[in-house]
């Protein structure tokens, strides 16, 4: 139960009340006078970024860059498996000479009995006819063929000296032999070059009468030390750019036939080309600095062979003896810095 309270006292409730709402009333006025300012965001600036720059490369040196010295490689053979005339190291010797040149920083195409592309006469004709398309001032080109050669009765448009024709033997897909013979190869060598100059080819044939398997001009006499002409007129040795620099190392003279050896000093049997296998054991004297030209590589490859009945050659498109800087061996050949 509550007690009433008495009538003044309710009075003096009833205008305190009044007071305090009209008090609350006026702030309710003030608030509505006076906007809430929100406070002003900066919006998110995005930076600006300058769009990607390309840099411009000065024409000259795009053309530096454009005539860097290639180093090329062609490397070809076969086995002849399934054949009546089987070989046992030419596999070999394609695979050692190509393991030495992309040490050395060549770029290499290969063309053997276990690549997808084989080497019968066609596919060789036309890669070495492309490669040599591509090459440039100054570039470096390496061919090396190991397999079987032999030689036939040269026609009258193509005299030889010994009348014969040197003749590259390929491995054909129906296992029949192949041939490619010298007049062409000259032939395809004549026409790639013939606008062009300060390229130096190197030509390496391990096989059987392949000494004119390029019929270039000068052929190397190493007994008396001095290039000699191939003295026929009518030959189209005399035809191919003398402003580029072309030379041929081969296992053996036209009469003489090239030899499939074990190579191994060990009990392993490892067979392979004898001229390949010293080839590489004289490169490494190149890269020791004890040879330095090309007469005296042949010279070191003919001590290592030491074979009277396989005698290898040197022979050019130019007389090395009579052009110095042509007869030292580029270093290109055999290190990675050009």
């Amino acid at each position: 139960m509550t007690e009433k309270l008495p009538k003044h006292k309710l009075l003096k409730i009833k205008l305190l009340r009044r007071k305090l709402l009209a008090k609350k009333s006026t702030n309710k006025l003030i608030n509505k006078s006076i906007p809430v300012i929100k406070p002003v965001i900066n919006p998110v600036i995005n930076p600006v970024i300058n769009p990607v720059i390309k840099p411009v490369i000065n024409p000259v040196i795009n053309n530096i860059i454009n005539t860097i010295p290639k180093k090329v490689a062609f490397i070809c053979g076969s086995n002849y498996k399934n054949t009546k005339y089987p070989l046992n190291g030419c596999l070999n010797d394609c695979k050692n000479i190509s393991d030495e040149l992309i040490t050395n920083g060549f770029t290499v195409t290969l063309l053997t009995d276990e690549t997808q592309l084989k080497p019968n006469r066609n596919n060789i004709l036309i890669t070495l006819t492309k490669l040599i398309s591509t090459l440039n001032f100054g570039d470096i080109f390496f061919f090396h063929f190991s397999g079987h050669g032999t030689q036939s009765r040269a026609g009258k448009d193509f005299l030889e000296k010994d009348g014969l024709n040197e003749i590259m033997c390929t491995i054909e897909d129906n296992n029949s032999i192949g041939l490619i013979f010298d007049n062409e190869l000259n032939k395809i060598l004549q026409n790639g070059l013939i606008n062009k100059s300060n390229i130096s080819m190197l030509f390496l044939f391990d096989c059987c009468h392949s000494c004119s398997m390029l019929d270039l001009k000068y052929t190397y006499n190493s007994i008396n030390r001095k290039f000699a002409i191939e003295d026929i007129n009518l030959d189209n040795r005399q035809t191919i750019n003398t402003k580029n620099c072309i030379i041929s190392l081969t296992g053996c003279a036209d009469p003489q036939t090239s030899l499939d050896v074990n190579t191994s000093k060990t009990t392993q049997v490892v067979y392979g080309g004898l001229f390949t296998f010293n080839f590489l054991q004289a490169l490494k004297l190149v890269k020791s600095i004890y040879i330095s030209t090309f007469t005296e590589l042949i010279h070191i490859i003919i001590l290592l062979v030491n074979k009277t009945e396989h005698n290898p050659q040197l022979s050019s498109n130019i007389d090395l003896l009579n052009i110095t800087n042509y007869n030292i061996i580029p270093k290109q050949f055999y290190t990675n810095i050009l």
